[in-house]
């Protein structure tokens, strides 16, 4: 009986071996999962992250275009109606003043006229030669204003060139009398 005994529990220890065997496998497996899963994870997150980066980057590009887009309209915008403002403020002037100032041409030349036709009546023809003697006249008086001023200029000149050298006399005799003794400065005082 005991090679019957023995026999089962060879068996069974065969079995038992198996499964151990089978449970470590198992156990290594189950402890490899969380690394396969942290790979296979890592793969996808990378994914995801490239994919939320380049997102990013094209969200800051998009952000930027629309903002130089939105400016540029809005310069052409301001540029198209400054424009229109400047054609209507000159429509609305040539408007206003065109029949003024087409009146004051009228009037303008209505006085031209007015004026050719009297000057021709009144003016006197010895007229040029009056006008050529004035100036004549006039000249003359302004040369003998600037001869008058420059004898003037010159004798004020004069004078003070004499005032300096009695500036410059009194000042050698001044600094004469400050160096004469005191003794001898005491018999000649008043």
């Amino acid at each position: 009986m005991s090679q019957t005994e023995k026999a089962p529990a060879t068996a069974r220890d065969a079995l038992i071996t198996e499964l151990l065997s089978d449970v470590g496998r198992l156990h290594d497996d189950i402890k490899s999962i969380p690394k396969m899963l942290e790979l296979s994870m890592r793969d996808s997150l990378d994914i995801v992250a490239d994919a939320v980066e380049d997102a990013e980057d094209t969200a800051l590009w998009l952000q930027e275009e629309t903002k130089a887009l939105i400016q540029a309209t809005t310069t052409k915008a301001g540029l198209d109606v400054g424009i229109k403002l400047s054609e209507a403020i000159h429509e609305s002037l040539g408007r206003v003043f065109e029949p003024a100032l087409n009146r004051a041409t009228v009037k303008i030349e209505q006085l031209e006229n007015r004026l050719s036709a009297l000057s021709g009546n009144i003016r006197d023809t010895q007229a040029t030669r009056f006008n050529y003697m004035m100036l004549a006249g006039f000249v003359t008086l302004a040369v003998i204003m600037l001869g008058g001023m420059t004898w003037l200029a010159i004798e004020s000149q004069d004078v003070n060139e004499t005032n300096k050298w009695f500036y410059e006399e009194y000042k050698a005799q001044s600094n004469l009398l400050q160096k004469i003794p005191a003794g001898i400065k005491e018999k000649y005082k008043y």
